[in-house]
């Protein structure tokens, strides 16, 4: 599963359209542009399709949690350099507040190896 399929499964997960994608990203003091989004999400074999970085994931990742949580008064977290399955299953658990190792079906625990973009 790559980033960009992580992306799309929360984008739909939670009903989100490209300004709320770019809303989120806000949250986590990130700014990114609708075309940026919008090549985030195409198909791998699009023309105008991008890669979605480590870094970036991690970013929307922080931004979902600030959208659902709110803000802390200390320091907001770093973004993480790179994502394995485990910190990426861990955090999305945590933005929908699941407990039990219950993940919204639409994210699919599927066995596969996360691909770096």
């Amino acid at each position: 599963m790559t980033n960009n399929d992580v992306l799309r499964r929360l984008r739909y997960t939670f009903d989100f359209d490209d300004l709320k994608m770019m809303a989120v990203f806000a949250a986590a003091d990130s700014r990114v542009t609708r075309p940026q989004v919008s090549h985030w999400l195409k198909r791998d074999d699009d023309p105008e399709f991008d890669a979605c970085s480590d870094h970036q994931l991690a970013i929307f990742l922080n931004g979902l949690i600030n959208e659902r949580r709110g803000t802390k008064a200390s320091e907001p977290p770093e973004p993480e350099q790179s994502l394995n399955n485990n910190i990426i299953f861990k955090e999305a658990q945590d933005r929908v507040g699941s407990k039990g190792g219950r993940y919204p079906a639409s994210l699919g625990r599927q066995r596969c190896s996360h691909q770096q973009a």
